[in-house]
C-alpha cells in the first residue's frame, strides 16, 4: 500500500534525496581517484638530550658568611667571593642502542659592552679555551658525560680592569662561560648542538649568576616513505555508504508513496453540503424551468438554510454540470433566493468568506 503524500512533499524530499545521492556519489568517486599512496614522515628513531651546569661559589674569609660556599640561585657579594666550582652534565638517551659520537669543550669570554639605546652594543671581547674539544662516543642506548671546572673570578676582572685603564674606556664588562656540545649519530641523521652559558657580570659589587644554564632538546629521526591514503579509504567508505542509502532510500520512498490528488474546492464543498443537509434538499429536473421570481444571491449555502428555516421551504436545487449547481428557496412567486455553486471563487480578503459566484 501506498502512502499519499502532498504533491509538493513528495518532490521536495524527492529533489533533496536525489542531490544528496549525487553529492555523495561525487565524492565518492573523488576520493577514489586521488592517490592510494602518499608520502608520509615515518619515525624511525626518537631520542632526548640534556645539558646542564651546576655550581657553588667559593668564598674568601669574610666577617658575614660562617660557611665557606653558598649555594645557587643567591646574590653573592663580589668582594667576598673566590671562584666558582662547576660541574657540567651531559647526558643523552635514545628509544634503542645506536652508534653516537660528539665533542664538547669549554670556552670563556670576557665582553666589554656600552649602552647603545635600548640594548648594549659590543664594545670589545676576548676568548679563552678552558677545556679544548674533547671527543665521546657510545654504541649504547645512554651516554653521560660529566666535567667539574673551577671559574678564577679574579683572572678575567683584572683583565677587564686593565682594558679599562689602557683604553680610558668605562665599559660594562662580563664573563661568559659556554659548555659547547657537538653530537652526531644514526650515520649522519642526527646532529644538534647544545650550548649551555653561565654569565656573571665583573664590574658590579654584587651579582647573580646568569644565562641558561639548562638546556633540553628532543629530537626525532624521520624517514619519507610510501603509506596507504587513510584518508582516502575512509572516504571512499563514508561517501559510498552515504550514497548508497541516499539510493535505497529514494527507491524506496519513490516505490511506496505516491502524490495525493488535490481536491476540487467545488467538490469539497458540495461533498459538506449533501453530508449535512441531504435530507432537505429536492433534486430538479435540469431541464425544468421553475417559477422563482425576483433572485436575491446569498453568500453563503448556510445563508440560505437559515432562509429555509426562517420561511419553512426546502431547498431546491439544479444540477447543470459536475461543477456547477444552483441552490435556492422560494419565497412567494415573485421573490426567491438563490446560492450558486460554481468554478468561479474568490476569497474576500476583507472577512475571509469565500464568494461563489
Amino acid at each position: 500500500m501506498k502512502v499519499k503524500l502532498n504533491k509538493h512533499i513528495r518532490l521536495t524530499v524527492i529533489a533533496l534525496l536525489s542531490l544528496a545521492g549525487c553529492f555523495m556519489l561525487f565524492k565518492s568517486v573523488e576520493a577514489f581517484r586521488s592517490p592510494a599512496l602518499v608520502e608520509e614522515n615515518v619515525p624511525l628513531y626518537s631520542y632526548d638530550q640534556q645539558a646542564n651546569i651546576n655550581y657553588k661559589v667559593n668564598l674568601k674569609s669574610n666577617p658575614i658568611y660562617e660557611e665557606k660556599t653558598l649555594g645557587e640561585n643567591q646574590v653573592y657579594i663580589e668582594n667576598f667571593v673566590n671562584d666558582i666550582d662547576t660541574q657540567f652534565t651531559y647526558a643523552f638517551s635514545g628509544e634503542e642502542k645506536s652508534d653516537i659520537n660528539g665533542t664538547y669543550e669549554i670556552i670563556a669570554v670576557v665582553e666589554g659592552s656600552v649602552e647603545g639605546g635600548e640594548k648594549k652594543s659590543p664594545l670589545w671581547s676576548r676568548q679563552y679555551i678552558l677545556k679544548p674539544k674533547t671527543e665521546f662516543s657510545t654504541s649504547d642506548q645512554q651516554l653521560s658525560v660529566k666535567e667539574n671546572m673551577t671559574i678564577d673570578l679574579n683572572q678575567y676582572k683584572k683583565f677587564a680592569e686593565q682594558v679599562q685603564e689602557q683604553s680610558k674606556v668605562n665599559a660594562n664588562t662580563r664573563l661568559k662561560v659556554m659548555w659547547r656540545v657537538n653530537m652526531e649519530g644514526e650515520n649522519g641523521k642526527i646532529n644538534s648542538q647544545l650550548s649551555p652559558a653561565m654569565i656573571i657580570p665583573l664590574n658590579e659589587q654584587y651579582f647573580k649568576v646568569g644565562g641558561t644554564l639548562t638546556q633540553n632538546q628532543p629530537g626525532t629521526v624521520e624517514e619519507s616513505k610510501k603509506v596507504a591514503n587513510q584518508v582516502r579509504a575512509s572516504d571512499i567508505k563514508k561517501f559510498g555508504t552515504g550514497a548508497g542509502i541516499s539510493i535505497v532510500f529514494l527507491v524506496l520512498f519513490v516505490l511506496y508513496t505516491r502524490s495525493q490528488k488535490e481536491i476540487d474546492p467545488i467538490k469539497k464543498e458540495l461533498k459538506g453540503i449533501f453530508k449535512k443537509h441531504g435530507n432537505r434538499l429536492v433534486a430538479l429536473d435540469e431541464e425544468a424551468t421553475p417559477v422563482i421570481g425576483n433572485i436575491s444571491h446569498v453568500k453563503t449555502f448556510e445563508d440560505l438554510v437559515r432562509i429555509a428555516d426562517e420561511i419553512g421551504q426546502p431547498i431546491l436545487y439544479i444540477k447543470f454540470n459536475k461543477s456547477s449547481y444552483q441552490f435556492f428557496v422560494s419565497h412567494t412567486n415573485h421573490k426567491s433566493f438563490m446560492y450558486r455553486l460554481e468554478e468561479t471563487v474568490q476569497v474576500d480578503v476583507e472577512d475571509g468568506v469565500r464568494k461563489l459566484g
